[in-house]
């Protein structure tokens, strides 16, 4: 689905400029995922400093507890976020086929 939401963006991209940057925007594919490598590992750690983490530690109830709540709110908290972008997302099937006929338009006159 990602490959499809970054060929989306390329064709509105061209048909909103006339230039092309499909390369450009395809070459992003991979910053959500490293994004997500960053921010799994700041909130972790800010997370187990929240509830009291030590090395070594005895595990408590209520430590577990609050480490199980971090284990479910946190990604429930991350997929609300992509739930309220998702929602932003407007090039809908009858948007992209009109921007990619008026793009192959354009493609074929630069071509001729």
């Amino acid at each position: 689905m990602r490959q499809a939401m970054y060929m989306d963006a390329a064709e509105y991209g061209y048909y909103k400029t006339g230039k092309d940057a499909s390369a450009f925007v395809m070459s992003m594919f991979t910053i959500p995922i490293k994004v997500g490598i960053a921010l799994a590992a700041t909130l972790a750690g800010y997370g187990l400093a929240i509830i009291g983490y030590v090395p070594n530690m005895k595990a408590t109830p209520e430590f577990t507890s609050s480490l199980m709540n971090i284990i479910c709110f946190i990604p429930a908290g991350c997929g609300v976020i992509a739930i309220a972008i998702m929602s932003f997302y407007s090039l809908t099937e009858g948007n992209l086929s009109k921007y990619m006929a008026a793009n192959n338009l354009k493609r074929a006159a630069a071509n001729a």
